[in-house]
């Protein structure tokens, strides 16, 4: 189910997690998909672990702003990169984009993540 207007809240990911937690109290069966989630409440567990998945047009905006073309997937894979997206969705931005795999996955080992030394562009 998707729950908007969270861009809007950005300032206070604790925010952001009570409305989550008030859904999922009522309806633990959900999958929850934010729309509008910048980095800052990606990067807040509290947040993250209670959505299934989120958009963001932050990566589009900055993008925009430093003049580069916001419709590029290469954008869009930095974007899930930073946030450490699902694997899933890194191997399709990554291919569209058209980076090279520089280690295989079983390769990479918990503590050094799925990180960018995974692809080379």
């Amino acid at each position: 189910m998707g729950v908007g207007s969270l861009c809007k809240r950005q300032g206070d990911p604790g925010v952001i997690a009570a409305i989550l937690d008030a859904i999922l109290l009522d309806r633990p069966d959900l999958r929850l998909h934010g729309f509008g989630c910048k980095r800052t409440s990606l990067f807040e567990p509290a947040v993250r672990s209670r959505l299934a998945t989120a958009d963001s047009m932050a990566w589009s905006y900055a993008a925009r702003f430093e003049g580069r073309d916001q419709n590029a997937w290469d954008e869009a894979g930095r974007f899930a990169l930073g946030v450490g997206g699902c694997p899933e969705a890194i191997d399709f931005l990554a291919a569209r984009a058209g980076w090279r795999r520089a280690a295989r996955r079983d390769e990479v080992t918990p503590e050094r993540g799925l990180g960018t030394a995974l692809w080379l562009q």
